[in-house]
């Protein structure tokens, strides 16, 4: 069986431990993350937070018991008796963008035109696009979890999706 990508859902603040787990066990894993930077009265830290807390993907084979055994980890989106697998395109948008080191943030899924970025350093990811105040803000989801990342781009680099 072709090994395929599933979100696991996983109990607050495991995450981090969960990807380190699978690491040693050879599972190839995913957490994305972005740095952000807290004022607090006395200092300024910046610290590493979940892009999607409480959601962890792996590429599994068919088997997903080694996983569901895991401390923390609470079930395989949607259900574990039937989970979906999430396409490798997604994953890799994903990737690229926290690659790529330009901030992003976490937000809601919004619902529009579907896109494909043909230039620049997103070139190749698809996402759904939003405007907001003048600016072109590209949605890229992950449709199993109901999540997504936002990132604005120039319009001239966008194309409709086929």
């Amino acid at each position: 069986m072709i090994p395929q990508w599933y979100a696991l859902v996983v109990r607050s603040n495991r995450a981090f431990k969960i990807r380190d787990r699978l690491q040693e066990l050879g599972i190839q894993e995913f957490l994305p993350t972005f740095t952000e930077t807290i004022q607090w009265s006395d200092r300024v830290k910046t610290t590493e937070r979940q892009l999607f807390p409480g959601y962890l993907f792996a590429k599994l084979n068919g088997d997903a018991s080694s996983v569901l055994n895991l401390p923390g980890v609470i079930q395989l989106l949607p259900s574990n008796i039937k989970p979906t697998s999430i396409d490798d395109q997604e994953i890799s948008s994903l990737r690229t963008i926290i690659a790529s080191q330009v901030p992003v943030q976490p937000c809601v899924y919004v619902a529009a035109q579907k896109v494909t970025i043909r230039s620049g350093p997103f070139e190749g990811v698809s996402g759904v696009v939003i405007r907001t105040r003048g600016a072109v803000q590209v949605i890229v989801g992950i449709e199993a979890l109901g999540k997504a990342v936002k990132l604005t781009v120039d319009a001239a680099d966008l194309e409709k999706a086929a």
